[in-house]
């Protein structure tokens, strides 16, 4: 069935169309009928759905380039239609693009702007539930387990104030933590996680309500194929399940995969080698460890010690690799919730009317003319600098508010990054931000400024601003305490000045 042959008019039956062909794995007919409907729907809740669908099924096809260009365009047309359960699919959407290109502080903030979104939506809106089960197997992609194991209880509770028995949730992700938990040395956890995955798929087929996808019988059967490779069979049939799955390369690497394990079964480590020599896999599917983890158990059949411990160590290096990678962000954001202390600590000397920019936490121009009377006051030297953003009307034009918001939002977080623990950063209004460098020699802001230019120039836009170029200007003017209004302008007529640079 197509779009062509059905007459597809409202969201709710678009989204019922689409999503049954992504379940059964039809992500190229979906991606098809999704662009024609998104193309020729007369209710713009129902364009704007297909072109979710859209983005979807691109995801699912791993057409990375197609996604970011329809993702771009699916953003501006929520920011023109607001709809809280697509905008948050979107922002779990282009979690994943940003966990692809290796940007996983982006993606963690994309995932978490999700998050935030559907914890205020209705949960029996249209796609608010597959939305939390996007959340979680974003956050599963990224290895954080216990967020995507929250996510799947909100949908789990949800199910069961509506009297389902949670029969739309994905095995994926308890299996994807079940084998975290073996490679990072706990075996007899694993296979708590499995046998409870099995026992809950045995329930879900004899209750008959809700059959399983085929790519998720695929994961069930895969769950079952790794208990037995470790030596705990479950007792689970899952022949046949290979029957309905698609030609997707998740489906060829579970497939693959399967039967690496059941070489281990039959005790057969030459075989189990030899499949995975010829594999390329993704690292979402299973993370990235696990074919080493199956060496492992390949080499210790075969009575190899030492090749098992070379796949050994080459799996803990892409755990702790991970884990490293991890704690930088957790430095980082412990860094950043340092400096929003001190902001607001210094916000609380001028207690009274609003002065904090709601968008991006930053002091607003209020705050602003407060803290420049209080230099005045003290005679306090000071470095005024302008700093605006290049072409920012395009990013909204193209993009959308929405997305032009998430720039601010990181343009702001970089600033606060650069600059000195006692200076200040406001925003000034639009994309206009004011920094106050205390005491600094018009050098000194001049290596700041050239810092934080290359900062922002070198952020990985593409994700979030797909084929829109980022860049900035700044000019920097020393402080009269008497005049800062005429600093404010001096800085401005540098800034423009070196735009006319950027422009020559």
């Amino acid at each position: 069935m197509n779009a062509e042959k059905t007459d597809l008019r409202t969201r709710s039956e678009v989204y019922e169309h689409l999503r049954a062909l992504v379940q059964r794995g039809n992500h190229i007919v979906a991606l098809e009928d999704a662009a024609r409907i998104a193309e020729e729907a007369a209710d713009p809740a129902a364009a704007l759905q297909a072109l979710t669908y859209q983005v979807i099924a691109a995801v699912n096809l791993r057409r990375t380039a197609e996604c970011v260009r329809l993702l771009g365009k699916a953003f501006a047309a929520v920011d023109a239609h607001w709809d809280a359960a697509i905008a948050g699919e979107l922002h779990v959407l282009a979690g994943w693009l940003a966990f692809q290109r290796g940007a996983v502080d982006l993606s963690v903030r994309h995932v978490i702007l999700a998050r935030r979104i559907f914890e205020r939506a209705d949960p029996t809106g249209i796609g608010v539930l597959d939305g939390w089960h996007d959340v979680a197997l974003t956050f599963s992609y990224l290895g954080l387990h216990e967020h995507a194991l929250a996510a799947i209880e909100q949908v789990r509770q949800a199910e069961l104030r509506a009297g389902n028995l949670y029969d739309s949730i994905s095995p994926e992700v308890p299996l994807r933590y079940a084998l975290a938990r073996d490679h990072r040395g706990d075996p007899a956890g694993c296979l708590r996680v499995l046998a409870d995955l099995v026992t809950d798929a045995a329930a879900r087929r004899a209750r008959g309500t809700h059959p399983f996808p085929p790519v998720d019988w695929a994961y069930v059967a895969y769950a079952v194929a790794r208990s037995a490779a470790m030596g705990a069979p479950v007792a689970l049939d899952v022949s046949g399940y290979e029957a309905d799955l698609g030609p997707g390369a998740e489906e060829q690497e579970i497939r693959a995969m399967v039967a690496v394990c059941e070489a281990l079964t039959r005790g057969d480590g030459d075989g189990a080698l030899e499949l995975l020599a010829g594999l390329k896999l993704s690292d979402q599917t299973f993370g990235a460890a696990e074919p080493h983890r199956l060496r492992v158990l390949a080499h210790t059949l075969r009575g190899d010690v030492g090749a098992a411990l070379d796949a050994q160590n080459a799996m803990l290096r892409l755990v702790c690799d991970r884990l490293e990678r991890y704690s930088d962000l957790f430095v980082d954001g412990v860094a950043a919730r340092i400096d929003h202390e001190n902001l607001r600590h210094k916000t609380v000397r001028y207690a009274g009317d609003a002065r904090t920019d709601p968008l991006t936490g930053l002091p607003n121009r209020r705050f602003l003319h407060h803290y420049l009377e209080d230099l005045a006051l003290h005679g306090t030297p000071a470095m005024l600098g302008l700093c605006d953003l290049d072409g920012f009307k395009a990013v909204n034009d193209t993009h959308g508010h929405a997305v032009g918001d998430l720039v601010l939002e990181r343009v702001a977080a970089i600033m606060a990054r650069i600059v000195r623990r006692h200076d200040l950063v406001a925003r000034y209004g639009g994309d206009e931000f004011v920094l106050i460098l205390p005491a600094a020699s018009p050098e000194q802001a001049g290596l700041i400024g050239e810092r934080l230019l290359a900062t922002i120039a070198a952020e990985d836009w593409a994700t979030l601003v797909p084929g829109s170029r980022l860049t900035a200007s700044i000019g920097w003017s020393p402080l009269d305490p008497r005049d800062p209004a005429g600093g404010i302008r001096a800085a401005d007529h540098a800034m423009y000045a070196m735009k006319s640079q950027h422009h020559s």
